[in-house]
């Protein structure tokens, strides 16, 4: 679930392109963390770190830190 509005990406980097947003409270169905160091590192949700978490059919990638699993 996002812990705020952030950017769904293209690829994981801050050089991927913006595809879209989730906000606050929405969710994403299976997810799987990847690691990379494509781009360096980033800062969101009040951390830094170069760990992406992926989700849907055409790959998108959303910043890990901002974002916490959900039981179900």
């Amino acid at each position: 679930m996002a812990t705020q509005t952030l950017n769904v990406r293209s690829q994981p980097s801050t050089f991927g392109d913006i595809t879209g947003s989730l906000t606050q409270g929405d969710s994403v169905c299976g997810s799987r963390v990847v690691s990379t160091l494509k781009g360096g590192t980033y800062t969101a949700c009040g951390a830094t770190s170069s760990t992406w978490v992926t989700f849907g059919k055409a790959a998108r990638y959303v910043a890990a830190t901002c974002m916490r699993a959900l039981k179900g």
